[in-house]
């Protein structure tokens, strides 16, 4: 049902006169299982429609509620870490 509600979407977007280069999705069920039925692969995201590439990805932004989530659910009070970007 998902992947037929996508496909229209993506569908009437190019009828329309766009392109859709990407999907956004959160990490829900129906969505991940969306995903996997349109055969997208984990290293290369990117599924096919009318001989366009789209990629697949999931909402960073939510990604990281989830993980602050489960850290208030299993009570993790600190995490130390060190972040590198560049060299600093």
């Amino acid at each position: 049902m998902l992947v037929n509600f996508l496909m229209e979407a993506v569908d009437a977007c190019h009828n329309a006169g766009l392109e859709v280069v990407a999907t956004v999705c959160v990490t829900w069920v129906p969505t991940i299982e969306a995903i996997s039925l349109l055969s997208v692969p984990e290293k290369t995201p990117l599924f096919s429609f009318q001989a366009q590439e789209i990629a697949a990805i999931f909402d960073p932004p939510h990604l990281l509620k989830c993980i602050y989530n489960l850290f208030l659910k299993h009570h993790v009070a600190s995490v130390e870490c060190e972040i590198t970007v560049n060299g600093e």
